[in-house]
C-alpha cells in the first residue's frame, strides 16, 4: 500500500480545528500538544473531546476556570458526571470539560456530593479569613 504524500499540504488538525501545512509523511495534527491529547483521549462514538471542551465555552465545569482557545485548553480534561464506577456512560450528556484539580478532588464522587464539599470548603474559607472573592460561589 502506497502511503500518501501530505508534506507542503493543507490540513484541518482534527483536535482544536486550526488549519496547518504538514511538514511530515504522516502528520495528523497541527502540534505534539494536540497529538497528545488524541491519544490522551480517544474518540468516543463520534464525538470529539475537543467538542465536549468547546461545547463548554473553554471553562472547568465546576469551578468556571477559563482557558484561553489559544492552546490552553489543552490542558483541560474530561470528567463524568456520573462517574464510570457508578454505571456513568460515555455519552455526551454525562461528559463535561473540567480541570485537571477540579477532576483529581472530584474522583469518583457524584455532582452534588462533590458541589456540597466545594460549598463547604467555600464556608470555611469565610470562617478563617479567606477573601470570599477569591473563591467562585457554586450556588446554581
Amino acid at each position: 500500500m502506497k502511503k500518501e504524500n501530505r508534506i507542503g499540504k493543507k490540513f484541518e488538525c482534527p483536535v482544536c480545528k486550526s488549519n496547518f501545512i504538514a511538514n511530515g509523511w504522516n502528520q495528523k495534527y497541527c502540534s505534539n500538544k494536540c497529538s497528545y491529547f488524541a491519544a490522551k483521549f480517544p474518540k468516543r462514538g463520534n464525538l470529539l473531546p475537543s467538542d465536549i471542551i468547546r461545547r463548554d465555552g473553554f471553562r472547568c465545569y465546576y469551578c468556571d476556570e477559563y482557558y484561553s482557545a489559544n492552546k490552553e485548553w489543552l490542558n483541560m480534561t474530561l470528567d463524568h458526571i456520573i462517574p464510570k464506577s457508578k454505571n456513568g456512560k460515555d455519552t455526551a450528556s454525562n461528559l463535561v470539560a473540567c480541570c485537571f484539580s477540579c477532576n483529581a478532588s472530584k474522583r469518583d464522587k457524584l455532582k452534588n456530593d462533590y458541589v456540597n464539599t466545594l460549598k463547604y470548603t467555600r464556608l470555611n474559607s469565610i470562617k478563617f479569613g479567606i477573601d470570599p472573592d477569591a473563591i467562585v460561589d457554586f450556588t446554581w
